[in-house]
């Protein structure tokens, strides 16, 4: 387990350091109350308090970073494809709202809704904490994504994580001084290390950003959320969306949670002080 047994992004940083209370984290700007991974989400997320925005970046074919989830563009826009095989200027093109509606059946096509660039997004949020999970396999992606976050001069407000352990060793490697969040396999060993009576772990990841529940690992025990006390792991839970489970998670000693619903997470918070 040599990957949990390095300390080398263990030093406090602003994106961590001094939270007093838990963090309210907008999933994708809050995916369910705006089209998501937009300024339109991020702008009600911002209104509604947030204190981090959780995105997805994905690359262009000419290598601009694109803050969009899915692999391809047609769950959300009205384009076709890859999103690797289109050029920036192709995708700002397509509306990032084609396919949004709320809850009350308000429609959000044609509002002219684009999807936005990382930089575009470090620029219009200068102050707030940012999230960015790379969904990219290519290890390039982590190589721009350090240079967007120097231009921008971010590292002390960002957190970055992959599913893709090739590419968060990748970021660790070239950007040591920039926190990550445990990968898929990073979880599973620190899970392995709980049941173990040892006082702590020494992780190179400097939080864990996990479901309740990952397959049949139960990560919101209170032995679990103890051994990450000790190991000074904060663990932000995604992605809660229910009051009772929002309360749940907070009680059991959450320091984050990750939201599709600001505006009921928000409610809970400040029910609870946290707001």
């Amino acid at each position: 387990m040599d990957s949990l047994n390095q300390n080398d992004q263990t030093s406090p940083h602003d994106y961590l350091k001094n939270n007093k209370k838990p963090l309210l984290m907008a999933h994708r700007g809050s995916r369910i109350l705006g089209p998501e991974n937009t300024f339109d989400a991020f702008d009600i997320a911002h209104q509604s308090q947030a204190d981090v925005l959780e995105v997805d970046i994905r690359l262009s074919r000419d290598k601009a970073i694109l803050v969009f989830h899915d692999e391809t563009l047609e769950r959300v826009t009205n384009g076709f494809g890859k999103i690797t095989n289109h050029t920036l200027i192709q995708l700002k093109h397509f509306d990032a709202a084609y396919h949004f509606k709320t809850e009350d059946g308000e429609a959000f096509r044609g509002r002219y809704i684009r999807l936005p660039t990382l930089g575009e997004l470090f620029e219009a949020y200068p102050d707030i904490r940012i999230n960015i999970d790379i969904k990219d396999k290519n290890p390039v992606a982590a190589e721009l994504l350090v240079d967007s976050i120097s231009k921008a001069s971010a590292e002390n407000r960002v957190l970055v994580g992959s599913f893709h352990q090739t590419v968060i060793d990748h970021f660790r490697n070239i950007a040591p001084e920039i926190p990550t969040a445990a990968s898929p396999k990073e979880v599973s060993q620190f899970y392995a290390l709980s049941k173990i009576p040892i006082k702590a772990s020494d992780a190179k990841c400097a939080a864990l950003q996990i479901p309740p529940q990952f397959g049949w690992l139960n990560l919101s025990s209170k032995r679990f959320v103890n051994f990450a006390a000790r190991s000074s792991l904060p663990i932000h839970y995604w992605t809660i969306n229910t009051s009772d489970d929002i309360k749940r998670l907070l009680e059991a000693g959450a320091d984050g949670i990750v939201t599709d619903r600001v505006d009921i997470a928000l409610t809970v918070f400040q029910e609870m002080g946290f707001k």
